[in-house]
């Protein structure tokens, strides 16, 4: 492990406890997972693990993040009209 490797660790401990939340959330074996998801969807069988796990990630944390902003955005814009006519 390079010390760069080290610091990544750090600081994704720090991260995670900023937040206050244990991660991994799920102890999965990835191979079992994936071999899972590709018997439920035949589409994904000939994309390799790396791909579709980044895939993965790409569209979950999309879907997370949208979710996310847009619920905060339609939160502030509640609280900017209830401002502006109270």
């Amino acid at each position: 492990m390079t010390n760069m490797d080290d610091d990544w660790a750090l600081i994704d401990k720090a991260l995670q406890d900023a937040i206050q939340i244990s991660l991994p959330v799920a102890e999965v074996d990835p191979g079992v997972a994936l071999k899972k998801l590709r018997d439920r969807y035949p589409v994904l069988k000939d994309i390799p693990d790396y791909d579709l796990l980044e895939r993965i990630k790409l569209v979950y944390s999309n879907q997370v993040m949208v979710g996310m902003y847009l619920g905060d955005f339609m939160k502030t814009d509640e609280e900017d009209a209830s401002t502006e006519n109270p």
